[in-house]
């Protein structure tokens, strides 16, 4: 096994929803669901990281007022907050997968393009965060530097000790950020996968956590 750490995307280790589709049912009046999702859909797990200008014009492009946008992604996050993992659990073979790698001696950290606050909730919820050198949000090192800037890659790097390492994601946005940081990229393809694999153009793809072992070793 190479040394260095295998920054491995939080959202790849865990399924189920955050929350109830229901439950921002009394933040706009009778029309809940169309509301909630052009919110849900202009800041999907907050994966675009804190870009304003770019969530500003996602919701303009919707039809979605700027003033009404942000009040409703104000009152999404306070309930993402409460809410981030009430029906979230590990993906099948996600804590076996940390273990052996902790056995190897691979060092693993974090980079999402979910606010860190979040991310690290999460996965203190999961009773994970201590598995991982470095937890690296979207909005950890400031604005313009969140994926597919290669930023939080290179900073992964420096946190677990430097040396080779080899990115896993599941979009376009991870491959795009792997490139620019000159790294390995395994496509996480059980996951968000904003493209088909073929055209993610990862170096090599796993359908499963179970086959992320295999596939390191050959690259």
């Amino acid at each position: 096994m190479p040394h260095g750490g295998f920054p491995l995307r939080h959202r790849r280790l865990r399924s189920g929803r955050h929350a109830s589709r229901d439950a921002p049912r009394s933040w706009r009046g009778s029309q809940p669901r169309a509301r909630a999702r052009r919110v849900r859909q202009c800041s999907r797990g907050q994966r675009q990281g804190p870009d304003r200008r770019r969530r500003e014009d996602h919701a303009q492009a919707r039809g979605l007022p700027d003033d009404e946008f942000h009040k409703l992604y104000k009152q999404m996050l306070a309930f993402y907050g409460e809410n981030h993992a009430v029906h979230t659990r590990p993906y099948p073979g996600a804590v076996e997968m940390l273990d052996e790698l902790a056995t190897r001696g691979v060092r693993v950290g974090v980079v999402t393009n979910k606010f860190e606050q979040f991310a690290r909730a999460i996965l203190g919820t999961l009773e994970l965060v201590d598995r991982f050198d470095c937890v690296i949000g979207g909005d950890t090192m400031g604005k313009g530097r969140a994926k597919p800037a290669p930023d939080p890659i290179l900073h992964a790097r420096e946190c677990c000790g430097g040396g080779r390492m080899i990115y896993v994601g599941d979009s376009s946005y991870d491959v795009r950020a792997a490139r620019a940081a000159e790294v390995p990229v395994i496509a996480a393809c059980y996951g968000y996968c904003d493209k088909p694999r073929d055209e993610l153009g990862a170096d090599a793809s796993i359908d499963s956590l179970s086959e992320l072992i295999p596939v390191l070793r050959k690259l």
